[in-house]
């Protein structure tokens, strides 16, 4: 927990934080912070920056009314000339994992600030993973908060389970940009130099288009094909959790 995220439920009156008891003993026994310091904070989707410590109370810190070094942008006024603007364009589409993949996932798309994952779940398959708490809201919650206290990314993505299989998805889509991965493709990932990011009136730029760990169909394969630009990642067959956290290290430094 480099950062510390606050939450609505922490402010007070006076605009100032009263933390809870789990993020107060992280910043006294881990962070080693004593009153006046300066810890480093973020308010979600919204800003991040600093605020100082108040004071100690009991198994609680209070601390001060943040200053902000950094602002979310509007989405709808501002142009995309900043890097980490690309991410924060971008939506993820993979079938449901098993709950355990799945919170690596999540806290990878807090870490990186990614806009959105889609979970696809046909209405046949591995219904049960939905009664897992990773799949609830306050488990998504706590597995992008993780994420975000990890990096000091400040947005929160949307997480979506739909009861589509792959055709149906790709079939409806909208986005322009899409971007899907097997071994069997013959261009790389690595050596695409530049994304086209669409229009800034545009949440997505670019969907990018995951198969499961099982590897992809062949019929998945030739409509993937068809209706995306295909590449691959090497032909090692990564677990989802990896793949992912690979293909957004790639479109960071490639403008992410």
């Amino acid at each position: 927990m480099n950062w510390i995220v606050l939450e609505d439920f922490e402010k007070n009156e006076s605009s100032q934080y009263l933390l809870d008891s789990n993020k107060s003993a992280h910043v006294k026994n881990i962070l080693g912070k004593k009153m006046g310091d300066s810890i480093k904070i973020i308010l979600p989707s919204l800003s991040r920056g600093y605020s100082t410590i108040l004071s100690f109370r009991e198994d609680r810190i209070l601390i001060d009314k943040p200053t902000f070094s950094e602002r979310f942008h509007n989405l709808e006024t501002t142009e995309y000339s900043d890097k980490m603007n690309l991410l924060s364009k971008v939506r993820l589409i993979l079938p449901l994992p098993r709950p355990q993949t799945g919170k690596k996932i999540l806290h990878l798309i807090g870490c990186f600030g990614v806009n959105q994952v889609v979970f696809l779940l046909p209405k046949s398959h591995n219904k049960q993973f939905l009664t897992s708490p990773s799949y609830k809201t306050n488990g998504i919650w706590n597995e992008i908060k993780t994420g975000m206290e990890q990096s000091g990314s400040f947005l929160i993505p949307k997480v979506q389970i739909v009861h589509l299989n792959l055709r149906e998805y790709l079939e409806g889509s909208t986005v322009d940009c899409k971007i899907a991965l097997d071994p069997s493709m013959k261009d790389s990932l690595y050596d695409l130099e530049t994304f086209d990011v669409i229009s800034q009136q545009d949440d997505i730029g670019i969907e990018v288009y995951f198969g499961s760990e099982s590897g992809n169909s062949r019929e998945d394969i030739d409509l993937l094909s068809k209706l995306c630009k295909c590449y691959s990642l090497g032909d090692t067959i990564l677990r989802s959790e990896y793949a992912i956290a690979n293909v957004l290290g790639i479109l960071k430094s490639k403008g992410g």
